[in-house]
């Protein structure tokens, strides 16, 4: 037998296989959803620090607005028994106080546990001396920023697991159609029946 004269292709010289229309869009899903992910992770950081600078606005602003008063208690609390013995609730009781303004003011306010009447509890007023909320606190601000941006990453991270876990789905399904139907007319010369 004589050799062929005709020089051998090797494996490097052949190149690259041609590539099928679902490698295209498999590359394509990669790309999508890592400059996806980049998106999103710029997208929460950004909505994170927007919420801690309007959130630490609001807690100077409430602080600046906000004093505490000693608030005398015109009635007793109710003695409030819980079923798990550790929380305590909050009752509204009639009380007065001296606004910052200088004025004399009665209404509600928000107290914890069983006192007595003419029992002096400390309350938030505003410059007009009606009861409020204590402001923000710093801590508040961050735990709130931090949270929004993390469920804001993990939200655009749960679209983007879905958008590729159902486009990997579709290309295996469509790539499974294609290789029966390439091995239908491949099997027959391939095993001799042909």
């Amino acid at each position: 037998m004589r050799p062929d004269p005709r020089p051998r292709k090797h494996a490097a010289s052949i190149g690259a296989l041609p590539r099928r229309g679902t490698d295209l869009a498999e590359a394509a899903l990669y790309w999508v959803v890592g400059i996806g992910g980049l998106v999103a992770l710029v997208v929460a950081l950004v909505v994170g620090m927007e919420l801690q600078s309007s959130g630490s606005a609001r807690a100077q602003a409430e602080a600046a607005d906000r004093t505490v008063v000693p608030a005398v208690l015109q009635a007793p609390t109710a003695g409030v028994v819980t079923l798990d013995a550790v929380s305590v609730p909050v009752q509204q009781v009639d009380a007065s106080w001296t606004g910052p303004d200088g004025r004399a003011h009665t209404g509600r306010v928000d107290v914890t546990g069983t006192m007595a009447v003419g029992t002096t509890v400390r309350t938030w007023v505003d410059r007009t001396g009606a009861p409020v909320g204590p402001p923000l606190e710093p801590m508040q601000v961050t735990i709130t920023a931090v949270v929004v941006g993390a469920l804001t990453l993990a939200g655009a991270g749960l679209v983007l697991l879905l958008l590729f876990t159902g486009v990997q789905s579709l290309i295996a399904r469509r790539n499974d159609r294609s290789w029966t139907a390439e091995w239908a007319i491949v099997e027959p010369a391939w095993s001799g029946r042909a």
